[in-house]
C-alpha cells in the first residue's frame, strides 16, 4: 500500500531515510588497510581524506602519523595476558583482540567490518569503526564482502561515486538500500546523513534524486497559490493512478505519494477525497477490483 497523506506531513516533518532491502552475490576484493579509523580527535589545518568506499575518514596529517607510528612486534612475538582476565586489543590490527582467563590468551577477530574498542564496558566490543579510535591499529582482516558491501558489516556509500543521498547498512553480507531525506548527502565518515557542504563529497550528480523510477520529475514551472505566492511543496496528480500523487519538496525533489485504500487524490482540493468527489476517478476502486476478478 502507498503511503498515505499522514505519511507526506511526516516526510515534510524531517524523516532521515526511506529503505528497500537488496540481497546481492557479485564479489569483489577491495583494500584491506584500515582508512584512518577515529581520528577525530586529531584536528589538522587542511583534513585529507583517505577513500575506502563506505568508510571514508579525514585522516593524520603524515607528520604526525610519522611521529606516532608505532613498531610492528617481531617475529615470533605473542601476546601475553595481564593478571586480570578480560578481552585486549592487538597491538596493530584493529579488528584482533585476546580474551584472557586464567592467564591464557585467545586470539578473536571481530565480524569482518566491525573494529575492537577496549573501551566499550560490554561483553561485545566489536564496533562500527567510525565510533571506535584504533589509534595506529591500522591493519585488519582480509576482505570477505560483495558489490553493495566492500566488507560483510557496515555503512557503505553507493558504489556509482556520483550517487550521493543512496548507501547501504551491511549486515553480514545483506545489503539494505536507503536513501537520504530530500537535500541530503551520506557522510562515510560519520555513517550518517548530512548536508552536502558537511559530506564533502565530489562528483556528486546534481541530479540524482530529481527524477522518479517513473519517468516523473518536477515541473521548472513554479506552482503559485490564489494569493500568488509561491507554494513551497506543491503537489500533483499521477497522469494514470487516482490514488496516487507527486509532492516535490522544495519545488525541486519529487516525492511519490498515495492517499489510503478506498481514497483517490482530488487535484482541485489537493487532498485525499472520496472518488464520487473527483471526476473520472468515480469507479476506480470498482475498476480495481474487476481487473483483479
Amino acid at each position: 500500500m502507498r503511503y498515505s497523506v499522514i505519511a507526506f506531513s511526516a516526510l515534510i516533518a524531517g524523516i532521515l531515510v526511506t529503505t528497500t532491502t537488496t540481497t546481492t552475490t557479485t564479489a569483489v576484493a577491495p583494500s584491506g588497510i584500515l582508512p584512518g579509523v577515529a581520528t577525530s580527535h586529531v584536528t589538522t589545518d587542511q583534513p585529507t581524506f583517505n577513500t575506502f568506499r563506505g568508510s571514508q575518514t579525514r585522516s593524520r596529517n603524515p607528520q604526525q602519523q610519522m611521529k606516532q607510528k608505532k613498531q610492528r612486534p617481531r617475529k615470533g612475538w605473542s601476546f601475553k595476558c595481564p593478571p586480570k582476565d578480560g578481552q585486549y586489543e592487538d597491538a596493530v590490527q584493529c579488528d584482533k583482540y585476546y580474551e584472557c582467563i586464567d592467564g591464557r590468551a585467545t586470539e578473536r577477530l571481530c565480524p569482518d567490518g566491525l573494529v575492537f574498542d577496549p573501551t566499550i564496558r560490554k561483553i561485545n566490543k566489536c564496533d562500527q569503526p567510525f565510533n571506535v579510535d584504533c589509534g595506529d591499529r591500522v591493519e585488519l582482516q582480509p576482505p570477505r564482502g560483495n558489490n553493495l558491501c566492500p566488507r560483510r558489516n557496515g555503512f557503505f556509500a553507493h558504489p556509482d561515486p556520483a550517487v550521493c543521498n543512496v548507501f547501504y547498512n551491511c549486515i553480514e553480507g545483506d545489503a539494505t538500500e536507503i536513501t537520504c531525506t530530500a537535500g541530503l548527502h551520506f557522510d562515510e565518515y560519520t555513517g550518517t546523513c548530512v548536508w552536502p557542504n558537511d559530506a564533502g563529497r565530489q562528483g556528486c550528480n546534481p541530479g540524482a534524486n530529481k527524477k522518479l523510477k517513473d519517468g516523473f520529475t518536477c515541473p521548472k514551472e513554479q506552482k503559485t497559490d490564489e494569493a500568488g505566492q509561491a507554494v513551497a511543496h506543491p503537489k500533483y496528480a499521477h497522469p494514470t493512478d487516482c490514488q496516487r500523487f507527486y509532492v516535490c519538496l522544495n519545488g525541486v525533489e519529487p516525492r511519490d505519494l498515495g492517499c489510503q485504500v478506498g481514497e483517490v487524490y482530488n487535484e482541485e482540493t489537493e487532498r485525499c477525497d472520496a472518488p464520487e468527489n473527483v471526476p473520472g476517478c468515480e469507479d476506480w476502486y470498482k475498476e480495481s477490483d474487476e481487473k483483479k476478478n
